[in-house]
Order: structure tokens, then sequence, then C-alpha cells
């Protein structure tokens, strides 16, 4: 059956508070990222500790995720979404009492906000298994197809907002002020959670037994591989095209901040009207998937080139937009492949394996940009998307998706 156009899952109980809690806690992790990375360069002047505070915000889950795989479908998903953004708001605190305290030794205000990205990370990765298994119990597949696509546009537009008032915070040095904001935000989403998923979700889902919390090991069989090999060169690629955007904006316009700034914002932009449209159905899933990444590669051999800044912009735009299409889309599938028993701990190890992916590529683009320079650095990128591309031409997966109340979403 072919979904209905439209923001539909709108209509659907418990959706608003669904991406309530979403749009709590991606303003909160984008007003604190910010600031805690700022602050950590301000302190310290040392590069190599501000991309060590980077993976910070995510190395730990790639460490823990696949321990906790084995318990990611057990207890219920809404306490565990309230606790970990609870947990979230008190490790938010540290750093802000410590800055707010003006503490005079460096290493412990730094080693506060280290603490709290490993926090972020390690609640990130709770919550994006529970939101997963929310989805997946309380709406059919259709409907939580596009509530993801949806959440992913939400979750950007949330973080752009934090991000900018931490600008806001930083210039007025008012930095503890604005971790404290960020901490009430994850608390408030920790509240929001209490409302979720269990008055909406089908008697059948809360009333079914719960096995004792260890569960048998997640069989990864080949449909689940080929997610996570899918799912490998958009996350990589957009981690990638994200960490090399300032080198390559400077070179454009020989040291311009404002173009730095004008591509920034219409990167996000564009990223939020992607997941926007795919959300409404105007965008086809089963297209983003063939044609998202020869896109990729394609813009990014033409970023490589010496173009003048309008072009280099509608490049580097067309790139971060297929990318995350990309990334959305396999977002979805991670959701709809696994049979529902097992969404919770496929989605774990899905966000373990990811994380990996990001930390070598966020490497590899500061390696090779001060060792190669930015266009060899963007042909590299291609070089590494293209094998996935004519696999996916050549012979794409065949996916068997459950659907959990008889809708099935054409991809």
């Amino acid at each position: 059956m072919t979904p209905q156009r439209g923001p539909s899952w709108l209509r659907q109980s418990g959706a608003l508070t669904l991406q309530a809690f979403t749009a709590l806690s991606a303003f909160a992790e984008g007003l604190q990222s910010v600031i805690l990375i700022w602050a950590t360069f301000q302190l310290s002047h040392d590069a190599f500790l501000v991309s060590v505070m980077l993976v910070l915000g995510y190395a730990p889950s790639a460490v823990l995720g696949l321990a906790f795989a084995r318990f990611a479908d057990g207890g219920a998903s809404a306490d565990r979404l309230h606790l970990s953004n609870l947990t979230l708001a008190l490790f938010a605190l540290l750093p802000a009492l410590l800055v707010l305290r003006r503490a005079s030794d460096v290493a412990l205000v730094l080693v506060g906000m280290g603490v709290a990205q490993v926090a972020l990370s390690l609640a990130k990765m709770v919550n994006k298994s529970a939101v997963h298994r929310v989805v997946r119990g309380a709406f059919d597949q259709a409907t939580g197809a596009r509530l993801l696509a949806a959440q992913s546009s939400i979750t950007l537009i949330a973080q752009t907002a934090g991000a900018g008032l931490a600008g806001v915070f930083l210039s007025t040095e008012l930095t503890a002020w604005g971790l404290l904001l960020a901490a009430l935000a994850y608390g408030a989403a920790g509240l929001t959670a209490l409302r979720m998923a269990r008055p909406e979700a089908p008697a059948a889902v809360i009333e079914r037994p719960r096995q004792a919390p260890a569960r048998p090991a997640l069989q990864l069989g080949p449909g689940l591989l080929s997610v996570l090999l899918f799912s490998v060169p958009s996350s990589g690629g957009l981690q990638f095209a994200n960490a090399i955007l300032a080198p390559f904006a400077d070179g454009v316009a020989r040291g311009d901040a404002g173009f730095f700034s004008l591509v920034n914002m219409a990167c996000l932009v564009a990223s939020a009207g992607v997941s926007m449209l795919l959300s409404a159905g105007y965008l086809s899933m089963r297209g983003v998937l063939t044609f998202g990444l020869p896109m990729m590669a394609a813009a990014a051999g033409l970023m490589s080139l010496d173009f003048r800044p309008a072009l280099a912009l509608v490049f580097a735009v067309t790139l971060i937009a297929a990318a995350t299409a990309h990334v959305v889309s396999m977002q979805v599938k991670a959701n709809q492949v696994p049979p529902e028993s097992e969404v919770g701990s496929f989605v774990v190890t899905r966000t373990a394996v990811v994380s990996v992916v990001k930390a070598g590529y966020s490497l590899a683009a500061g390696f090779l940009v001060n060792r190669l320079g930015v266009g060899p650095s963007l042909l590299a990128l291609g070089a590494s998307v293209l094998p996935f591309a004519l696999a996916w031409l050549y012979r794409p997966p065949r996916w068997k998706e459950a659907a959990t109340h008889g809708d099935t979403l054409a991809a």
C-alpha cells in the first residue's frame, strides 16, 4: 500500500510528545556541545584537545554499545528515556558549576567537560534504541518511517537553535549560564518522556511479558549486515564533510569568515529540508538509496576543483544534503528491517558501528587535509564512497520488512 503524502504523523496520538522530547534533547545537545568545544579551545589553545573532546561525544557508545545491545530490548522505553535525560542534566551541571566557581585548575575544568561529553555519548546510545522501540511499537510502519524522518529534521533545527544561542552566551561571557540552560533542557526532556508511549502503544506492546534482562546475542544475518554496511559511506562521509567545511570555505573565499558562516547555514537548511521532504513523502526513499551515494561522490569530486564561491557553495550543499538524506533513510531501515523484538539491540549495535566510522572519518579528514590539502582530501572522500555506490547499483539488498500494524512503506 502506497502511503498518502503529507505530515500524517501529526495526527497520531503520542507523536507530538515524542517530537517534543526530540526537540528539547537536541536543543540541549547543540547548546552544550558548542559551549564545551569552544571553552576547551579557549582554556587549552590546543587543537588536539578539541579533537579529543569531539571524539568523547560519540566514541564511548562505540566501546560500550555492543555490550549494551544484549539489554537494549528489555525494560520500558519511556522509563529509559526519562532516566537517561535526567542523568544528562546532572552531568551537564558539573562543568557549569566548575565554571561558576571559576575553578583555577584548568585540568579539572577540562576533565569535567570531558565527563559531560562521555555522559552525552552514552545517553544518546540509550535514547536512540529506546526511541526506535517506541516508534516501532506504537506506530504503523508508514507512519513510523515518516516520524523518524521528521525527527531528523527537528533534531537539526533544534541543534541549530541551541548552537546559535550558545554563541550568544559565549559572546557575553555567560558560559556557565548556557550550560545551566542545557541542563534544564535535558531535565525537561526527561520529564516529557514520562508522557510518552505507554498510553498510546497498543495493548499487545504494553502487556508483552518480559524475559530476564540478559537476552541472547543479536543474530546479524545478511539483511542486518547490509544495513550496517551501507550506513558506513553516508554517516562517515557526512562527518568527513563537516570536518572539512572550514578549510574548504577558507580556501574558496580566501579567509572570508562570512562565507564559512554562509556555507554552514546553507548546509543546515538543506539538511533540514531533505529530512522534511522525506517525512512528508515528497522525496522517495528508494531514490535516495539509489542515487544518494553517487551524488555524494560526484559532489565531493566537483568540490575538489577550483570554482567560484557560488558554485562551490552549490556543490557543498549537494554533498551535505545527499549525505543527510541517505543517513535518514538508513536510520529508517534500521528501524524497519530487524524483527520488532530486536529493534533496540540492533539500533545500539548500529550506533556503535557508526560511532567507530565517524571517529575514523574525522581523524582521516584532519590527517589528509594537513598532509595533502583540501582538494586531494575531497577526492579521497569521493573515492571512498564510490565503491558503495557501485555495489548498490549492481546488487541492492533485498530487505524483508515486516509491517508492525499492516502498512508497508515503499522504499
